[in-house]
């Protein structure tokens, strides 16, 4: 007889572990988002959709969006996107949100179809889901922006003082616009260069963590149930027995 979860004696994750996976995730989300590691930005969202459960890859959305935010804010009137940030503030943290449900079920649909080896199974659906979630936050961030501020024609005077800024020192003849700010200096830059960190990166280090948690359980001997399908799994084989 298939027993109740709450019935089931078999250890589960910890709410002390869910802390300090959620600290440490908000933690490396406001470690990235400095200057020196913000093509990294991405990477604890991206961890959290190929290792945890889906209310932490939300929460890890929601820090990313609002970290975000506090960084436009320390950084008020310099960074044209930032300014964007602080008056339109969903668009930091909705398409965000977006970007991790697709990095999670992305994952989730290639664990179950990719099954040829051990190692291609192991590696690539990582490397698709991190690639796919950079993807998705360029195209929810950069589309939503686009709508808003170039199809529906919002306007910021700030930001059109920073755009003029930037007009006057390239010396260039006409104005610089927000199409010109996101074909010229974002999609050519910033995409590539956060689809190639979340294809390369995110395997080894959600892999590495992966490894150490089935280590530790293996040592204690207390299973760590990463989903709750594999709940369900876990508690039908010991209705088996």
């Amino acid at each position: 007889m298939l027993k109740n979860p709450s019935q089931n004696n078999a250890p589960t994750l910890s709410k002390a572990e869910t802390i300090t996976t959620a600290a440490m995730i908000l933690a490396l989300t406001a470690i990235m988002a400095l200057p020196a590691f913000v093509f990294f930005f991405l990477v604890p969202l991206l961890f959290a959709a190929t290792t945890q459960r889906l209310r932490m890859v939300i929460f890890a959305s929601v820090c990313f969006g609002v970290i975000s935010i506090l960084y436009s804010l320390i950084n008020f009137g310099t960074l044209a996107i930032g300014i964007i940030f602080i008056h339109s503030p969903w668009i930091a943290i909705i398409p965000r949100i977006g970007a991790g449900l697709v990095a999670y079920f992305v994952f989730k649909l290639f664990r179950k179809l990719i099954k040829d080896t051990n190692y291609v199974k192991k590696v690539l659906p990582f490397a698709i889901s991190g690639g796919m979630g950079a993807l998705a936050n360029s195209v929810f961030v950069l589309g939503w922006i686009a709508v808003e501020y170039v199809w529906l024609g919002r306007s910021i005077s700030m930001l059109d003082g920073v755009l003029e800024g930037i007009t006057y020192y390239f010396g260039w003849e006409r104005a610089f616009n927000l199409v010109d700010l996101i074909m010229i200096f974002i999609m050519p830059f910033n995409v590539p260069i956060e689809f190639a960190i979340g294809v390369g990166l995110v395997p080894p280090i959600s892999i590495a963590y992966l490894t150490a948690r089935k280590k530790w359980a293996k040592d204690t001997g207390l299973p760590i149930i990463e989903t709750d399908e594999e709940r369900k799994e876990e508690i039908e084989m010991e209705s088996e027995r």
